[in-house]
């Protein structure tokens, strides 16, 4: 995709890709994983895509994830401020003149967008220099009061937005929803609530044209991590999802385990309830912080990850998530020597999609 592509373009381009491509699963032992047995299973299951974003044959979107949002800062208008088109110009260059390539996926959010606040320009630039964006999305923590039609309006002008933006999205609600406890802004409020409140949420949006151009993602937390709800209340309708997934965290220092062992049956069993949509790690994420060590730990584990998600044949999207908690004295992890040499290796591997221009 060249760099000035026109937006709407771009997107008429897009939704005349046809969906359902062939899979050949890149099976390397591991025969024991209950993972990779359901994996061997599901290779020759046909996946269904988005007209907006293709799901990729034989490959693995390769994606990153940049939070900024005012729950972190404390600063609204900083929020405002960074979440700019210049601002994420420049950190899609960053990632380009480290790495050596741009990202398949942009996450570029990861707060409430309070009123009708849509991106529209931060998005716009990702799509001109051939990047697919994420939002992850959060308009309230109220699923009862979402299912009972109490913030309606807020999603409808969100919607409109959406519709009138006219750009190809990946749109996850309620990132690593079923996790949190106690008082975080996703904790499970009314759970039963969950399926209703993504019910109303998706018709709304469908009823507004905003569906053609979003691309709808389940983003749970893995069970490793924590997933503390029965699955039941999470079982949103095929027909109202596009992509499924979940985060994978190693967790602590006292606490590392290979990738393959966290997944656990998350993947077996996402595959098997959503058989047809296209498997995504939301979130691929790693605690160890702090001493040159511990980075060296991280990117052995980083490495052996990736090798992991390539015997999968359902994951076609997996997205670092890269952090920094504001003021904590905590540092970015992607841009760390160590690991910028695992994802430079990691970029040119024919297994993984990147983005831009010169895309693999």
């Amino acid at each position: 995709m060249e760099s000035g592509i026109n937006r709407r373009d771009f997107v008429k381009l897009s939704l005349a890709t046809l969906s359902g491509f062939g899979l050949s699963p890149l099976i390397k032992g591991c025969t024991q994983n209950r993972a990779i047995a359901q994996a061997r299973k599901t290779g020759a299951k046909e996946l269904e895509s988005h007209p907006a974003i293709p799901t990729p044959a034989g490959q693995c979107y390769l994606g990153w994830h940049h939070d900024i949002g005012y729950r972190i800062s404390g600063d609204s208008d900083y929020w405002l401020k960074e979440k700019s088109a210049p601002a994420e110009e420049q950190i899609l260059s960053i990632y380009k003149n480290k790495i050596g390539a741009l990202p398949a996926v942009h996450s570029i959010a990861d707060d409430f967008l309070g009123g009708s606040y849509y991106p529209k320009s931060v998005l716009e630039t990702a799509v001109k220099m051939g990047v697919y964006p994420m939002i992850r999305y959060v308009p309230r923590t109220d699923w009862k009061g979402i299912s009972k039609g109490d913030y309606d309006h807020h999603l409808q002008r969100f919607s409109q937005e959406v519709k009138k933006a006219a750009l190809p999205v990946l749109f996850t609600p309620f990132p690593g929803a079923g996790h949190y406890a106690g008082n975080h802004p996703w904790k499970d409020w009314d759970p039963e609530y969950f399926i209703p409140a993504w019910d109303r949420m998706f018709n709304i949006f469908q009823q507004q044209g905003a569906n053609t151009y979003l691309v709808w993602g389940l983003h749970l937390a893995g069970k490793s991590s924590g997933f503390i709800k029965k699955r039941k209340y999470f079982r949103v309708p095929p027909e109202q999802v596009n992509w499924v997934g979940i985060s994978i965290w190693n967790q602590t220092g006292n606490r590392s385990e290979p990738f393959l062992t966290l997944l656990g049956d998350d993947y077996a069993e996402f595959t098997a309830l959503y058989d047809t949509k296209p498997f995504a790690i939301w979130e691929l994420g790693d605690r160890h912080r702090g001493s040159d060590w511990w980075y060296r730990y991280s990117s052995k584990w980083f490495e052996g990850a990736y090798e992991a998600i390539e015997t999968l044949p359902n994951c076609k999207l997996v997205v670092f998530y890269d952090y920094i908690w504001r003021r904590s004295g905590l540092e970015n992890q992607l841009f760390k020597k160590r690991n910028i040499e695992v994802f430079r290796k990691i970029s040119k591997k024919e297994y993984f999609k990147t983005g831009g221009k010169d895309a693999s």
